[in-house]
């Protein structure tokens, strides 16, 4: 065994240091193998814990879900069944307390915590025997067999081939009742300690002699935090979060009022700015008072013309006024003459475009001999009445035979006469012409008589301006 391996120092978990007796008898063995049976808590009292920091590994085995969760968490590199050790395979009624290592098969156990106002939940968990859970996990050879159920254990060792197996070290409750198994198995008592027995196999009476004396102090050991030997840390703990926290709040409590006496300075020292610049412009101030004061006469005088002036502003603004009331009758009236205006320009419209369907028909067309006829006979008959008497039967004969002529074509063309009579209708002006032209050129008809060929005076000054220039320049024509 080397030197380094002896001194090296171990952590104890265990409850009563069981851990510190097996390190001080197991210690050589860099990698050792190990079966816990109710295996528990990761940490709390757990007799392996110390071994599986220093580099071993094994079985454990904890019906409870609770703590099987954590031991699966904690000890990755163990192997971790849900299943508890018992003289034959099967299933057996289970008392669980969540988060606690007391849950147990024993019902009258049970009863007395639920009494104790622990919860108890029941369910079934499995069992198997110890030597099916080695045949199947362990290796050769065992190192360590810890027993902790909290019951009677002999049923473990009855499903267990104790002779064949033979684990180095089996340590169990001292009230296990397996005393007689293991002597009978040829395995020594190396150690009691009034709550575990350590029982070593034959063959290993080093072991037996390095398990004969309790812990002390030479065993180089420490406590895990939360040891119920340890120094109770959650107490300092509590006090030191306590005091960091009130020299937390004296620190703020000192930054705070720093801050807040150096902003207060701040301020004085801006408020003598401000009052040493407020100073300078008190005496600008001052300065145009003095001068403001000096220009209060001329003011004075300016201010009385302005007066004046103002009045003469008040007039000037009534009379905008009246001027602006006179505009507006003004646009009034003209947005009146605009519309009467517009309305004439449709009327006169309206005339022009039927003057021009008037010359665009073809009663206007053949009508025109007519016309010319009319325009004839006025041009003669004012010739006639410059000429002498006689000059003009003349001319009035030379007409009333054109004339007649002039019907007796239309009249011989039925179709001619009957389109004739149909256009000479929409015209009643032509209409008593065409009667008497007709009447003269029968014979011993009368002298024509003379055909209106405008409108009267009365209905032409009726017209629009547009209908009378139309009228006119027809007149021209004619």
């Amino acid at each position: 065994m080397s030197q380094t391996t002896m001194s090296k120092n171990i952590t104890s978990y265990a409850e009563n240091f069981e851990d510190v007796l097996l390190w001080r008898a197991l210690r050589h063995l860099p990698q050792g193998f190990y079966v816990d049976v109710g295996a528990g808590d990761p940490h709390r009292h757990s007799v392996t814990q110390a071994l599986y920091d220093a580099g071993w590994h094994g079985i454990n085995l904890e019906p409870a879900q609770g703590l099987l969760r954590r031991l699966r968490i904690e000890r990755p590199a163990d192997i971790n069944l849900a299943v508890a050790a018992g003289a034959r395979p099967g299933e057996a009624p289970f008392y669980e307390t969540p988060g606690q290592p007391d849950s147990t098969f024993d019902a009258a156990r049970a009863e007395a915590l639920g009494a104790a106002g622990r919860d108890v939940l029941l369910r079934r968990a499995g069992i198997d025997t110890l030597e099916a859970v080695c045949a199947a996990h362990a290796p050769a050879v065992i190192h360590l067999l810890k027993i902790d159920t909290g019951a009677p254990a002999a049923a473990v060792l009855e499903g267990f081939d104790l002779a064949g197996r033979r684990p180095w070290v089996v340590v169990a409750d001292a009230g296990a009742g397996i005393d007689a198994q293991l002597q009978a198995a040829g395995y020594a008592l190396a150690y009691a300690d009034g709550r575990n027995v350590f029982y070593t196999a034959p063959g290993h009476d080093d072991l037996r002699q390095a398990l004969a004396l309790p812990p002390h102090p030479a065993d180089g050991f420490v406590l895990c935090e939360g040891h119920h030997y340890a120094f109770p840390l959650d107490e300092w703990r509590t006090r030191t979060a306590a005091a960091e926290a009130d020299a937390a709040e004296a620190r703020e409590w000192a930054k705070a009022h720093v801050r807040e006496w150096r902003e207060k300075y701040a301020q004085l020292e801006h408020f003598e700015q401000e009052a040493v610049r407020l100073q300078g412009e008190l005496g600008g101030m001052a300065q145009r008072a003095a001068k403001a004061e000096g220009q209060i006469p001329p003011l004075s005088a300016r201010a009385a013309q302005a007066g004046v002036a103002e009045a003469q502003l008040g007039e000037s603004r009534k009379d905008l006024a009246q001027v602006r009331a006179e505009l507006a009758q003004v646009r009034a009236d003209l947005a009146q003459l605009q519309t009467a205006l517009e309305g004439s320009q449709r009327d006169a419209a309206a005339v022009q475009h039927q003057l021009w369907s008037v010359y665009d028909s073809t009663s206007w067309r053949i009508t025109r001999p007519l016309r010319d006829g009319v325009t004839f006979t006025r041009r003669a008959r004012h010739w006639l009445r410059s000429q002498p008497h006689r000059a003009r039967r003349v001319a009035v004969r030379i007409v009333r035979g054109v004339l007649r002529r002039g019907v007796l074509f239309v009249l011989s063309r039925p179709k001619l006469a009957f389109f004739v009579r149909r256009q000479i209708n929409r015209f009643p002006g032509l209409v008593n012409l065409a009667r008497r032209v007709l009447l003269r050129s029968q014979p011993g008809a009368a002298g024509p008589a003379p055909v209106p060929d405008v409108p009267p005076a009365a209905a032409a000054h009726d017209l629009p301006d547009t209908a009378l220039r139309v009228l006119r320049d027809l007149q021209r024509r004619s």
